[in-house]
């Protein structure tokens, strides 16, 4: 994973996440990451008072110490060979991350997630669920108490409808393998009714993840999200992947309980993976 981009707006959960990002970019073999803060000015006229214009570049220079102050801590943890770019505008934060992608070919987003119960508390101001659905790339959620440990197994949520058109396999692999971690594939079933389909797409999944080795994990719950984040807390993953096809898992994660039941596993990052 040549490139990773860090959000920050140098809150405790963000920093967090930054550490978090550095550790592992030591597994994913990493050679650029980027520290990125955005925030949004009004626009200025050319008749606007000196003064503020004079208070916004010193704004951007206030930003870019915070930056540099966060690079001199994610250099003691990250490879020397690794380049840390750091970066400040005024884009706003998902015009920002998609430029951001497009020049400088970032493979994931890492944003940090705060340990209070409201969603909200997302760093850089920001509504999650408004950044899940407009970040094109893939987007590690790391909740505010996680510290880096070894990511012995990886958890990959899977509602098996059109396996083979909507899971990432590629990314799916090469992350696992980096990781040197164990996938475990769990689908929940909210039990109101056989779908015949669901044994084609088992036969699907097995041709494409089979390389790996995987367990393969059928459970019930009528509500999705809370059987996979049940689910990874009982087999003790390090990471859940979750592909982000509409809104309802989503929508569901963001719910009041089930936010600070992700926030309670403290040590269960989660990675988003939007299809394009």
């Amino acid at each position: 994973m040549k490139t990773i981009l860090i959000a920050t707006d140098f809150s405790e959960s963000a920093t967090n996440a930054a550490k978090f990002a550095a550790f592992l970019s030591n597994k994913l073999h990493t050679k650029t990451i980027i520290l990125y803060h955005t925030f949004e000015f009004l626009p200025l006229s050319q008749d606007a008072p000196k003064g503020i214009i004079a208070s916004a570049e010193a704004l951007i220079k206030q930003r870019m110490e915070h930056l540099d102050e966060l690079k001199t801590v994610i250099s003691d943890i990250v490879n020397s060979q690794v380049d840390i770019i750091t970066i400040t505008d005024s884009h706003g934060l998902n015009k920002g991350i998609n430029l951001l992608a497009q020049q400088h070919e970032v493979e994931m987003v890492v944003i940090g997630l705060s340990g209070k119960n409201r969603i909200e508390q997302l760093i850089i101001g920001s509504n999650t669920a408004r950044l899940t659905k407009e970040c094109k790339l893939p987007l590690l959620i790391v909740p505010l108490k996680t510290t880096f440990v070894p990511i012995e197994q990886i958890i990959l949520a899977c509602d098996m409808k059109n396996v083979a058109g909507t899971v990432p396999v590629k990314y799916v692999k090469n992350i696992t393998k980096q990781l040197d971690a164990k996938l475990t594939v769990v689908h929940v079933d909210k039990g109101s009714s056989f779908n015949p389909d669901i044994i084609w797409q088992q036969y699907t999944i097995h041709e494409l993840l089979d390389e790996l080795q995987p367990e393969y994990h059928f459970v019930e719950n009528k509500n999705v999200s809370e059987g996979i984040l049940n689910f990874a807390e009982q087999r003790k993953g390090q990471m859940i992947i979750s592909i982000m096809k509409d809104r309802g898992f989503m929508e569901n994660l963001f719910h009041k309980s089930v936010t600070k039941h992700l926030v309670h596993l403290a040590s269960m990052p989660l990675l988003i993976m939007k299809l394009n």
